[in-house]
């Protein structure tokens, strides 16, 4: 058996004009990130500073930019795990 561990939220507001918001989840593997830009939320993540795999999706709401990186990290960690009794 094995569980994930969530991502940790953390608002790191960077101070660019066209970001409204901005928060950030540290993992062992790179880093999420979702900005509020004119109304709509980006997720992002980033594997490294020299490798960024970008954009990954968008959505209307905070909670549901979560949600689509906690699937997207979940999806790149579960390929490699395997379940036991």
């Amino acid at each position: 058996m094995y569980e994930i561990k969530q991502l940790e939220w953390e608002d790191e507001q960077n101070g660019y004009n066209d970001i409204e918001a901005k928060y950030v989840a540290y993992t062992s593997f790179g880093y999420y990130s979702v900005e509020l830009i004119d109304g709509e939320w980006y997720v992002n993540y980033c594997f490294s500073e020299y490798y960024d795999d970008g954009y990954i999706n968008k959505a209307s709401s905070l909670h549901r930019a979560k949600e689509i990186a906690a699937e997207h990290w979940k999806k790149r960690l579960e390929k490699d795990l395997r379940y036991f009794d």
